[in-house]
């Protein structure tokens, strides 16, 4: 009785990851398996390779994709979608704030919030915990802002209070934040 009511007071759930277990191999086996793949949607991959002979990789370079947006949008798409955060400034901006603005096709581009981390080394500390982060948050909404883009987040929800192993799966994506109930995700976005 004791061990069930400290698991309760600490949203301890025992059976989470067997039950994360069964819904996944429940999916994996009784969801329909396509055909064919689908030729209405193409992801195009900017790889280290792709990047090799620009002078950094991370921004990745605003002109390459610029042209690179310029050049999907000849195929009339119904929407691109770029998964790059554009949080800080980069040569070329500019360039990529224009193409963004004029294109005759949606796109929506990633976008993140304070509940995003700094970085991996900082797993402790909240995006919005330090002003670097507020600036990079306040970049990004300018960004946005200039280019007319659509913006979805890529954050998907998390449970650090339960304790259950990880298992590095993606089961639910975060809801938006109250302040800024119109950022859906990415992929409702798009």
């Amino acid at each position: 009785t004791y061990i069930g009511i400290i698991l309760s007071n600490k949203n301890i759930s025992l059976f989470s990851s067997i039950d994360d277990f069964v819904g996944d191999f429940k999916i994996a086996w009784t969801a329909p398996t396509p055909i064919n793949n689908r030729s209405d949607i193409t992801i195009v991959w900017i790889s280290e390779e792709t990047l090799y002979d620009y002078p950094y990789r991370s921004p990745v370079d605003r002109k390459l994709i610029s042209d690179l947006l310029k050049r999907l949008a000849l195929f009339k798409p119904k929407a691109i979608g770029v998964d790059l955060i554009f949080d800080r400034p980069a040569p070329d901006d500019e360039e990529l704030i224009h193409t963004l603005r004029d294109l005759d096709v949606p796109v929506v581009i990633a976008s993140i919030d304070e509940r995003s981390e700094v970085s991996p080394e900082s797993r402790h500390h909240n995006l919005g915990s330090t002003s670097f982060a507020r600036e990079r948050l306040r970049y990004q909404e300018r960004f946005i802002q200039e280019s007319a883009a659509i913006a979805g987040h890529i954050l998907f929800e998390r449970h650090p209070q339960r304790l259950a192993p990880g298992d590095a799966t993606v089961r639910s994506i975060a809801p938006p934040l109250a302040k800024n109930p119109d950022r859906i995700s990415f992929a409702d976005a798009l």
